[in-house]
């Protein structure tokens, strides 16, 4: 198998042709500092890797219910007005539930614990790609969280990801102050305060959007994904229309 057979496209045809990203033993860490901008971008994600290419994934959610999660995959966050709406959603959930998508919403939980959980599912059912939605609330020996300078959790998130040779994707939501400095634009410095995290990622990515601290008549502007760090290919800035 070439190494292009093995890159897994994420569904922006952009990201996918100039960086290569997401390959086996990668640890991509996803920050931003709007969750609702992070969410929708990972969803379509989820949505190529699950539906499209058709491959196992196992995804934390330890912001919010299994069950929320798979509304949000459904498009349900919002009130269903037309039988057409109903329909699609009706369609859409088929698909989902036939779907290699297995969610875990185990709250609190260890960086142990999630390792081995890792590791149960790839040996009983095989795995393509795990999501830790979000990092900040995976603990190491129940004390110390990410955002404690905790250096320990990447680390082995890495290693984890080259043990079973697949992608482990990390999701960060940055602080407020991290928007509000002078360019208004996050860097690799901002992702310091969670420890080694930068160092021991393979591809760091922000999905950022100026709205979030501008005025309104920003609106039409684009989601910027950010690459700031790919070890296998170049940095750029994507606008997401």
């Amino acid at each position: 198998m070439s190494s292009n057979d093995k890159i897994i496209e994420t569904g922006y045809f952009e990201l996918d042709d100039l960086t290569k990203i997401f390959q086996p033993s990668d640890l991509v860490v996803i920050a931003a500092r709007d969750p609702m901008r992070m969410s929708e971008f990972v969803l379509k994600i989820v949505n190529q890797f699950i539906l499209n290419e058709n491959k196992s994934l196992l995804f934390f959610s330890l912001s919010m219910p299994a069950v929320n999660f798979c509304l949000q995959m459904l498009g349900c966050d919002g009130e269903i007005k037309t039988k057409d709406e109903l329909e699609t959603i009706f369609k859409f959930s088929k698909k989902i539930s036939n779907a290699p998508l297995f969610v875990d919403d185990t709250y609190p939980i260890n960086l142990d614990q999630l390792i081995e959980k890792v590791k149960n599912f790839k040996q009983k059912k095989s795995v393509d790609m795990v999501i830790i939605d979000n990092l900040q609330r995976v603990t190491y020996n129940n004390l110390s969280e990410i955002n404690h300078g905790n250096d320990h959790i990447p680390i082995k998130l890495k290693e984890l990801a080259i043990e079973l040779s697949i992608p482990v994707l990390a999701l960060v939501q940055l602080p407020l102050a991290v928007d509000m400095d002078v360019l208004k634009i996050p860097i690799l410095a901002d992702l310091m305060e969670f420890g080694k995290i930068e160092i021991n990622a393979d591809v760091v990515i922000f999905v950022y959007h100026e709205n979030i601290i501008k005025s309104e008549h920003d609106k039409t502007k684009p989601t910027k994904v950010i690459v700031a760090k790919n070890r296998k290919g170049p940095t750029n800035t994507y606008h997401l229309r």
